[in-house]
């Protein structure tokens, strides 16, 4: 089940990388929402649905990218620290009520 949980969050994370790394270009949020082929209806609906989105990921995600995913950190190892988790936090209807 790890293995399954730190790929999904693998997942998650890439999609929050700047649209251009080392001059390659990533298939992130960014990325999709640079593109010029969205109407301002449709982009105001993308930005819509990427602030709660981003919100999740800074408090919920990145720190678990930043000491499990990306980096063996000691302390959280040791400490057993749980990282990645919530409950209720309303993205689910943010996200959908857009």
């Amino acid at each position: 089940m790890k293995i399954s949980s730190e790929y999904t969050l693998l997942q998650i994370v890439k999609l929050h990388d700047r649209k251009t790394m080392f001059g390659h270009s990533s298939l992130a949020i960014e990325f999709f929402t640079g593109q010029d082929i969205w109407s301002k209806e449709e982009l105001c609906r993308l930005e819509r649905i990427k602030t709660p989105l981003n919100a999740f990921y800074q408090e919920h995600i990145k720190p678990a990218r930043n000491r499990i995913l990306a980096h063996n950190d000691l302390e959280t190892y040791r400490d057993n620290t749980l990282l990645g988790a919530c409950r209720n936090t309303g993205i689910e209807s943010g996200v959908h009520g857009v």
